[in-house]
């Protein structure tokens, strides 16, 4: 989650050159999707347990900055 928030990958002209048409709210959908995506290549993971794993640490990583914050 921090990886793909952090990195600009889900930036919203990234997101418009592959296909994703949404402006608004875009980053958070785009970093759960490739969280998401990240926890589903580990092949003892299920799809649901991938999705409760990202769910359940969601808003502590999508909000934790560090080590960032200190640059800013």
């Amino acid at each position: 989650i921090r990886a793909n928030h952090l990195s600009g990958n889900c930036h919203y002209k990234r997101e418009l050159m592959k296909g994703f048409l949404k402006i608004k709210g875009h980053e958070p959908e785009c970093v759960k999707r490739r969280a998401l995506l990240s926890v589903k290549n580990n092949p003892h993971c299920s799809e649901k347990a991938a999705e409760a794993a990202v769910e359940k640490v969601w808003d502590m990583c999508y909000n934790d900055p560090r080590p960032f914050d200190k640059a800013l």
